[in-house]
């Protein structure tokens, strides 16, 4: 009997044992995506559901809002995102001061998309949509603060305006800095573009592992 000279363990298409490549690694994040996780039962479910109207319902006046205090939801939102803001401040401010200030929008974003990656590795769609939707609606809070860069009126941290404190804004300076300043409408709506795609893209991914969990539901126990 002749043998191959290729040894070892074969592996199915889309076998999550397999090693990870580069090539495989699209496939895998698309199955893991596609995956709401463990069955559940009609608990969860019903949990999930109800976040999924709740983000839902809120997407419309979260992406349409002007300002941090356009709204209750967009008040409510802002409140639970400043606190990574300014966290992101000091975490990045180890690279120097114009990465301090950018810092703060910047770890806005990063911290959903961590939290993504994390569901995604531990193959919960439905929780990486949500923090899909997340990342978007922080894109939309850095969009408006980076449309303010020029007229300084928004209410910041400590309730004062960038116009009343000089220095203080945070995209004044940064798009200052990079004497972009007459850029900040552009590039506001650019990243409200995405973030408000982000958020659309996250409820149709969400709708659709939820329907997809119906199918796969655990009985009561």
């Amino acid at each position: 009997m002749t043998m191959s000279s290729r040894s070892g363990p074969a592996y199915s298409v889309g076998d999550d044992q397999a090693p990870l490549t580069l090539r495989a690694l699209p496939r895998r994040v698309l199955r893991a995506a596609l995956s709401a996780g463990e069955p559940v039962d009609g608990f969860v479910l019903a949990g999930r559901i109800a976040v999924f109207l709740l983000v839902a319902a809120l997407t419309i006046p979260v992406a349409t809002a002007n300002g941090w205090s356009g709204g209750l939801a967009r008040f409510f939102i802002h409140a639970i995102n400043t606190p990574f803001h300014e966290a992101g401040h000091v975490l990045f401010g180890i690279f120097g001061s114009f990465m301090r200030v950018l810092g703060g929008s910047l770890n806005q974003v990063l911290v959903p998309l961590v939290c993504l990656t994390a569901f995604l590795w531990r193959r919960n769609g439905f929780a990486a949509a949500m923090m899909l939707w997340w990342a978007g609606d922080n894109l939309v809070e850095v969009a408006i603060y980076v449309g303010d860069a020029r007229e300084q009126e928004l209410v910041l941290l400590g309730g004062v305006t960038g116009a009343e404190q000089p220095g203080y804004h945070d995209w004044n300076n940064i798009l200052g800095h990079l004497q972009m300043l007459q850029w900040d409408r552009t590039l506001a709506s650019v990243t409200r573009f995405w973030g408000v795609s982000f958020m659309l893209v996250a409820l149709a991914w969400g709708l659709y592992l939820l329907a997809d969990s119906r199918k796969h539901l655990k009985p009561l126990s």
